[in-house]
């Protein structure tokens, strides 16, 4: 409970309340649907989770350069998505905190990432990669969208495991975004 006595809280007290409440849960869903839209290769719908005019940046690129990649706008991150080996990563958001404001029409997020990946330098193995993903958001009129995002990648253990991990991936997920027939 904030300050305010339990007593002496109004509806629109309450129905502010909630409404946070909804649009933290709601920004939760897009920030997942955001890792799993990336993991799928469903790069328009991925790039529709960012506003028009998004402020996208990643640190670190490539690994260990400590170089800082900067672009504004769906156009200019485009070629980025689009150059990402979908089918070899899988993204995990871990411990993901989201501030939601007053007027619950601005939103921040931050997410520790995990992202186990096949390797480029030991052929046949995995990698870990871990960072950090900071982002505004802002309601619009059909979801939340990315206004800022940054992607701070700060560790990279190569050569952990076998290949077999990325035998499952092929076959896709239960839940692509739309219903398989064999789940009717």
């Amino acid at each position: 409970m904030t300050a305010l006595n339990e007593s002496e809280l109004t509806a629109n007290d309450l129905l502010a309340r909630l409404e946070r409440l909804e649009a933290e849960r709601d920004v939760r869903h897009a920030l997942n649907d955001y890792f799993y839209l990336l993991d799928a290769g469903r790069v328009e719908d991925l790039l529709d989770v960012y506003s028009r005019e998004v402020d996208w940046s990643a640190s670190n690129i490539p690994f260990g350069s400590g170089r800082r990649l900067a672009l504004t706008g769906r156009a200019q991150v485009r070629p980025v998505v689009e150059s990402l080996g979908y089918g070899g990563f899988r993204h995990h958001g871990v411990n993901a905190d989201i501030y939601v404001d007053d007027a619950a029409t601005s939103a921040w997020t931050t997410s520790y990432m995990l992202v186990v990946s096949r390797s480029t330098e030991v052929p046949g193995t995995t990698l870990l990669l871990g960072g950090l993903y900071e982002g505004t958001w802002t309601r619009d009129s059909d979801r939340w969208r990315i206004g800022a995002w940054h992607i701070s990648h700060q560790w990279m253990v190569d050569g952990v495991g076998s290949e077999k991990f990325f035998d499952g991936l092929r076959e896709g997920t239960r839940w692509d975004g739309l219903r398989r027939e064999e789940d009717s």
